[in-house]
């Protein structure tokens, strides 16, 4: 399914999230190219936005092979069935992921610096957890979601995305008690900016801005 802009498509699935309006939600943005669709969620529904930073990790031997990623505190979140977990690493996987963790974990403290907020995962307890995102292809957002919410308390988790793909979708209904998807992607995917006709009416420095004041907007 396509959407006119990010903006229309926060609007839509916000209409889905109206029993949350004015009780401090924190909308937790799956993916940086899905800030502008939970801002605008965000902004109907008075609740918070928390992005979820995370640099992922591919296999040596293949770019196209995902490993995993490094979540904001550093920590391997793999994908299951890839072999990745401390208990069966082979010698030769505890060194390309020795390798890999630098560059990762510096990746993901620049861009908490861009956003130049406090990212506390404990305020998250006691609320209502929104997972968001506009267009989703790979299971690793989902993967790194999973374990930040298994290290809260939260209230409740509800997931709403615009596209994903089978995969995805099936990933973020075992992850939340109640999920809306607009579109479910059954063939080819494409650049997530591809499913929009009107680019981005605010940067991503200003987006990042947006995710900052937010914050202090509702209280």
């Amino acid at each position: 399914m396509n959407y006119t802009s990010r903006v229309s498509l926060g609007n839509t699935l916000a209409q889905r999230l109206k029993e949350f309006r004015g009780k401090g939600a924190i909308v937790v943005c799956l993916e940086e190219s899905s800030l502008l669709t939970c801002l605008t969620i965000a902004s109907q529904i008075h609740a918070y936005v928390y992005p979820l930073l995370f640099e992922p990790i591919y296999s040596q031997d293949s770019m196209h092979q995902p490993l995993g990623a490094y979540d904001q505190d550093g920590e391997l979140c793999p994908i299951p069935g890839t072999h990745v977990s401390e208990s069966d690493l082979t010698p030769e996987m505890r060194s390309m992921l020795k390798h890999l963790h630098g560059p990762a974990v510096e990746t993901v403290m620049n861009e908490k610096q861009k956003f130049g907020m406090e990212l506390d995962k404990s305020t998250l307890n006691g609320r209502d957890v929104i997972l968001a995102v506009d267009i989703l292809t790979s299971v690793i957002p989902v993967i790194v979601a999973r374990k930040l919410l298994s290290e809260i308390a939260p209230k409740s988790v509800t997931a709403v995305a615009g596209n994903a793909t089978l995969e995805t979708a099936q990933l973020l209904r075992l992850t939340a008690a109640r999920t809306e998807i607009l579109d479910v992607i059954s063939g080819i995917t494409f650049d997530p900016n591809h499913y929009f006709e009107d680019r981005d009416g605010y940067s991503t420095d200003q987006q990042h801005t947006l995710t900052r004041n937010i914050a202090s907007y509702w209280q």
